[in-house]
């Protein structure tokens, strides 16, 4: 997380002031993140033409990151299939790729394992979002959650982050 979000977490401020989308347990696989994001980015790209990049340690130890100004063909070549997805992950454990645009609406991070003795990947995915009213946000909460009913949950933002947190 960056300083910036690590704040608006505390004081519960946009995207942390509603709730988060994310995948439970290891139930979700790769093949099914690359359809997830693609959805959610075709959904925000148009509103939010800029986005911010950040590798995300909070579930790992919690350190501190700065992000960096991106835009959606960064986001494209992250994740533009599976392979790219397994390849341009992150190989320290619980380490995410996180994505948000300026105005801080929300929050999306992704992570990507490989279990040593089966070679199967897993993935996490949550989709961190503010109270402001956004069809597209809604949009993609209805259609993630009917599409994937048992691979994802909705739960209260800080009761979320505060669950995963993985430093002191």
């Amino acid at each position: 997380m960056t300083e910036e979000l690590e704040k608006r977490l505390e004081s519960k401020k946009k995207p942390f002031d509603s709730f988060t989308l994310y995948s439970v347990g290891d139930l979700l696989k790769i093949d099914i993140l690359h359809l997830v994001l693609q959805e959610i980015a075709n959904s925000l790209r148009t509103k939010y033409p800029k986005i911010n990049f950040m590798i995300d340690w909070f579930n790992h130890d919690g350190f501190v990151n700065n992000h960096k100004k991106k835009n959606w063909a960064y986001f494209d070549e992250k994740t533009e299939n599976i392979e790219a997805l397994f390849n341009k992950r992150d190989l320290s454990d619980d380490v995410y790729l996180s994505f948000f645009p300026e105005n801080l609406d929300w929050l999306l991070r992704f992570n990507v394992d490989e279990e040593d003795q089966t070679n199967l990947r897993t993935a996490y995915c949550d989709l961190t979002f503010s109270y402001s009213d956004i069809p597209e946000i809604e949009e993609i909460i209805k259609s993630i959650s009917l599409k994937y009913n048992k691979l994802f949950k909705i739960e209260e933002s800080e009761s979320y982050f505060k669950n995963i947190y993985g430093g002191n």
